[in-house]
């Protein structure tokens, strides 16, 4: 499990380097072809990974509700975003890493609502969580790679 949290945190490093040398401008753009920014691909990775970890394990979550609503699957980025987002985001990357960590050493996951992703994969315990939030965290920084390469 070490590794996976090694993997995550090691992501969760990329994403934080583009928030750190990116503008607000380039976080927010959303060139033609795609239907979202690098700052939306970040902020969903982590809502995604407070849904899969933590509300599927009837634990509450880390971030609010609303944060839920503007980032989960199927949203669209609808507003400006500020310093205070990003800075926000910069701190949930590193917070809900740790977290997830702690929670883990401490025994806290101990029941999960199965869950099949639209990937294709059933998830039925937090292992399985953890490793899906992998695969989806890596598609979100390929698309973030995609997007930088395209503002």
């Amino acid at each position: 499990m070490q590794n996976s949290l090694d993997l995550l945190r090691t992501t969760r490093s990329h994403y934080l380097n583009y928030l750190n040398q990116l503008d607000l401008h380039a976080l927010s753009k959303i060139p033609s072809g795609y239907n979202n920014s690098i700052f939306w691909n970040i902020a969903h990775s982590v809502v995604t990974q407070q849904l899969l970890c933590y509300k599927l394990s009837s634990l509450e979550m880390y971030v609010s509700e609303e944060y839920v609503l503007a980032y989960k699957k199927g949203s669209k980025p609808n507003q400006r975003i500020s310093k205070n987002d990003v800075d926000y985001l910069k701190e949930l990357l590193v917070s809900t890493a740790d977290k997830l960590e702690n929670d883990l050493k401490a025994g806290r996951f101990v029941s999960y609502v199965p869950y099949a992703t639209s990937f294709g994969s059933k998830l039925e315990n937090i292992t399985d969580a953890i490793s899906f939030n992998l695969v989806h965290e890596s598609l979100h920084l390929g698309y973030c790679m995609a997007l930088k390469r395209s503002i």
